[in-house]
């Protein structure tokens, strides 16, 4: 009895360890395609043999072009298909989609341009579009298609738009054509192909590419900034708000601040040393163009390099403000007032003796705010101090 119970739990263990092995999930390795010749097609041939270099190609792989089958000449190992191209499907101009199957169902994808026999380019190497790109927005595109020699626009050449017909707006032979995109054909993003079919069959085919609307409901917010008056401590400031991309880009007015922590509501970003006074806008851009400015611009004070011995009072200020310092020697002194775009709105030269010098500044007739005031010296120091308004 305990013999045959021994022998009941070894099967039941190993069981469990073909199971656990049965279980075990193999590495899927697909196909894949590293060239094709010739690297396009021609229309208006009985047959084209064409020679797919790649490699995993399983012995009963499928090919095909557009969807349809075609015939396999040979296969050489797993990196070689020979296959034969039908007249029948070299009928238009296209940027096809050329497929190889193999029989576990793994699979691979190419593009391969097919060219009309009248010098047309399926690849527009030697067209310009404009625009290449639009956004999905379900309003009407103005294009403008321009060839370069030996292609011709003919005055009866038609405009299709993925094999709708568009309406031409003009013709310019023999190098241009322009033609409106309805907003019934705009409403879905992806690829789609222009097609130029002129006499003859002759075609010129272009991709045109519809990307998807922005949602501007992710776009970032700016709510607050600390500090806003510079420099900060080791030069790092905080911004808070919403919807920031950890590879979000942030200026400084035309400066670049570096991000040193981000989430999707606060960025901590290292500015550049040594920016110049003045009053700059903010800005954070998202990878996806987004962006906000703040809409009140940062003070970058500098340093005081007279703080000990100049005062302003009083600071806020209504009517008339007090500048006093001491200076070491005879100086011709500048003071100038700024709004918070740069531009002065009160400048004062003096010739100050050495010594104690002080002046009064009219401001009864500004605008309540922020203002900065600038005081430089012969031997070429300043001091800027904040100045509010109210």
């Amino acid at each position: 009895m305990r013999y045959s119970a021994l022998i009941l739990v070894l099967a039941v263990l190993g069981f469990v360890r073909l199971s656990a092995q049965s279980t075990t999930t193999a590495t899927i390795l697909r196909p894949y395609i590293t060239e094709t010749s010739p690297r396009s097609l021609v229309t208006g041939v009985d047959s084209t043999i064409l020679t797919i270099r790649g490699g995993r190609f399983q012995i009963g792989a499928t090919v095909l072009l557009n969807g349809r089958n075609l015939r396999t000449l040979r296969q050489e190992g797993d990196s070689v298909l020979a296959v034969v191209i039908g007249g029948e499907l070299l009928l238009w101009a296209d940027i096809a989609t050329l497929q190889v199957e193999n029989p576990d169902f793994t699979k691979v994808g190419w593009r391969i341009g097919i060219a009309d026999g009248c010098g047309g380019s399926v690849w527009g190497i030697f067209n310009r579009l404009s625009p290449q790109t639009a956004i999905a927005l379900s309003q009407s595109i103005t294009i403008t298609l321009e060839v370069q020699p030996p292609q011709e626009i003919k005055p009866d050449a038609r405009l299709f738009y993925n094999g709708s017909p568009l309406r031409i707006v003009r013709i310019a032979p023999p190098r241009s054509i322009t033609a409106e995109i309805p907003p019934s054909l705009t409403t879905t993003s992806g690829s789609f192909a222009l097609q130029v079919v002129q006499p003859r069959g002759c075609q010129i085919v272009v991709p045109f590419e519809l990307t998807p609307p922005i949602d501007t409901s992710l776009a970032p917010k700016i709510t607050r900034i600390n500090p806003i008056y510079f420099p900060p401590p080791n030069n790092t400031i905080h911004i808070f708000g919403i919807n920031f991309s950890a590879n979000a880009v942030v200026r400084l007015g035309p400066y670049f601040g570096t991000v040193i922590r981000a989430t999707s509501n606060l960025l901590s970003v290292l500015l550049p040393r040594n920016l110049p006074i003045g009053f700059f806008a903010l800005s954070v851009t998202n990878p996806d163009g987004q962006s906000v400015t703040t809409p009140w611009p940062l003070a970058i004070l500098g340093i005081n390099t007279n703080s000990a011995n100049t005062t302003l009072s009083p600071n806020p200020a209504q009517t008339t403000l007090t500048f006093s310092t001491t200076l070491d020697r005879a100086s011709n002194l500048t003071l100038t007032l700024r709004n918070t775009l740069g531009a002065s709105v009160l400048a004062e030269q003096h010739t100050a003796a050495a010594g104690r010098f002080s002046t009064a500044l009219d401001i009864s007739t500004l605008a309540s705010g922020v203002y900065l005031l600038e005081a430089r010296y012969d031997a070429g120091s300043q001091w800027v101090q904040k100045v509010v308004k109210y």
